[in-house]
């Protein structure tokens, strides 16, 4: 009588075997990638374009908060929303820069990633000046809201435009 409690015996390999799920993968995912609401995305690519230079000089400032008060989604938010939002962006951000950034990037819907990615280019060109630090940003957003070298081009264009008046 066959022992159906006993360890069957090992099987000759077959070659290299794929694994059906990545566990790891999809835990990390599910715990570590948190969600993210429009303005909360929109307000972490607009504040990261402000200081990817390393400071956040006035006329940046200035930029940004014109962009706040002009922007669709958050020009509806009153003042202790808008600090509430701050305040959950700088924890999503806080010694995880570049992985909140990309996440959200990721999070912006395809119609909104061109205009939120012009936005921070407008940022950035506000003072005139583009320092390797920013153009590496710039170039790692793009990457981020996996835009064409077309649009981007067309945007460029046009900001750096606007900025040469």
């Amino acid at each position: 009588m066959p022992n159906y409690f006993s360890p069957a015996p090992p099987s000759e390999p077959r070659g290299e075997t794929q694994p059906v799920f990545d566990w790891a993968g999809m835990i990390r995912a599910s715990t570590l990638t948190p969600s993210w609401t429009l303005q909360e995305a929109l307000f972490t690519v607009l504040f990261s374009a402000s200081v990817c230079d390393g400071g956040l000089d006035r006329i940046e400032q200035d930029v940004l908060l014109a962009l706040v008060h002009r922007s669709r989604a958050l020009k509806t938010l009153g003042e202790e929303e808008l600090e509430d939002l701050n305040a959950s962006v700088s924890q999503k951000l806080h010694g995880r820069e570049d992985e909140a950034l990309k996440e959200a990037c990721q999070s912006l819907p395809s119609p909104l990633r061109l205009p939120v990615f012009a936005q921070a280019l407008d940022i950035i060109l506000a003072d005139g000046d583009l320092t390797q630090e920013e153009s590496a940003f710039l170039n790692g957003l793009a990457a981020y809201l996996e835009l064409v070298e077309p649009d981007i081009r067309r945007v460029a264009d046009v900001i750096v435009l606007k900025n040469t008046v």
